[in-house]
């Protein structure tokens, strides 16, 4: 699994407003307003994504294969097509909760310079390797060009530390999130000539 760092540009932001309005009803009681109702947020961007080296590990039952490549490097490639982006929708039990929930899909993308030099251990046709060879010796093609995919769930925090004076909103958040979820890669592989491509379920994120 490709340990990924990721940096989001925010493209379109879609926030609950903050009204200062209280309505009074007969007798002075409060009525609710808009500020009791939930709030709901919805998030689009594009971003940049680095990708630390890490272990490729290729299982062939088949073919008596069963490798691992050490320290591969990828690339993300963020701004080529698919290009890298995401999406969150959020929840707060009110327009101005300070915590909420969220849903976020992220596309991210990784591929493998078959040119690269690592080191390969393990079974090749039932018989043991254990040398440095060029990556695209033994796989031609390695790639998650349809992404890796992460369906995170989060808990966010935010505060307003700008507020416009009109009930419409207009300020500036300070937020942060913590997420888990499953990967969704689609890997492409191209091993001996032999090419596949498949969605799977992968680790956590």
């Amino acid at each position: 699994m490709t340990k990924a760092l990721f940096t989001f540009i925010i493209i379109l932001l879609v926030p609950q407003t903050y009204s200062q309005a209280t309505a009074r009803g007969q007798g002075g009681h409060a009525r609710p307003t808009s500020e009791d109702k939930p709030g709901f947020t919805l998030a689009l961007y594009l971003g940049g994504a680095h990708t630390s080296p890490s272990e490729l590990r290729i299982t062939q039952p088949g073919l008596n294969n069963r490798l691992s490549f050490e320290q591969v490097r990828f690339e993300g490639r963020s701004f080529n097509g698919p290009l890298y982006y995401g999406a969150r929708v959020g929840i707060f039990p009110r327009r101005k909760s300070a915590i909420g929930a969220e849903a976020e899909f992220t596309h991210i993308k990784v591929y493998a310079d078959p040119g690269q030099r690592v080191r390969v251990t393990g079974h090749n046709g039932g018989n043991p390797i254990d040398r440095l060879i060029a990556l695209g010796d033994l796989v031609e093609q390695y790639s998650i060009s349809h992404g890796v995919n992460l369906l995170l769930f989060n808990i966010v925090g935010r505060r307003a530390i700008s507020r416009a004076q009109s009930s419409q909103g207009g300020r500036l958040i300070l937020a942060g999130r913590f997420g888990l979820g499953p990967t969704i890669p689609h890997t492409e592989s191209t091993i001996g000539g032999s090419h596949q491509e498949q969605y799977e379920l992968g680790s956590l994120a």
